[in-house]
């Protein structure tokens, strides 16, 4: 039933963000054990991967609204061509992450504060 959820999201949010020619797969399971979702994109094809957490799961079975963290994880379809350029010119992987992610933040706060989510 989450990944339904889930699933229905990615499509809502696919929409407003302009990445509904993307496919979104939903999976149990993140990377990093602290993480509430991540999300693989493999550029420059337009499949992306997104694992739940059970941390994540069980915030939403209790009703905690997840969706801003995952219109974050939405947004980074939209920074991954950014991404996959810069790393390749003049700057490190550590400098190129911590400035993506503050822009999905910044694009996922968009979407909440126009009730987009």
């Amino acid at each position: 039933m989450y990944e339904t959820y889930l699933k229905n999201l990615a499509k809502k949010y696919s929409k407003t963000l302009l990445v509904n020619t993307h496919t979104f797969s939903i999976s149990k399971g993140v990377e990093i054990p602290t993480s509430y979702f991540d999300i693989a994109t493999n550029y420059p094809y337009l499949n992306c991967s997104i694992g739940y957490s059970e941390t994540s799961f069980e915030d939403w079975k209790k009703g905690n609204d997840v969706r801003p963290n995952f219109a974050h994880e939405i947004a980074h379809a939209i920074v991954a061509p950014l991404k996959n350029v810069a790393e390749k010119r003049y700057t490190t992987k550590s400098e190129i992450s911590d400035h993506m992610e503050r822009l999905t933040d910044h694009i996922a706060m968009i979407m909440e504060k126009n009730n987009l989510l």
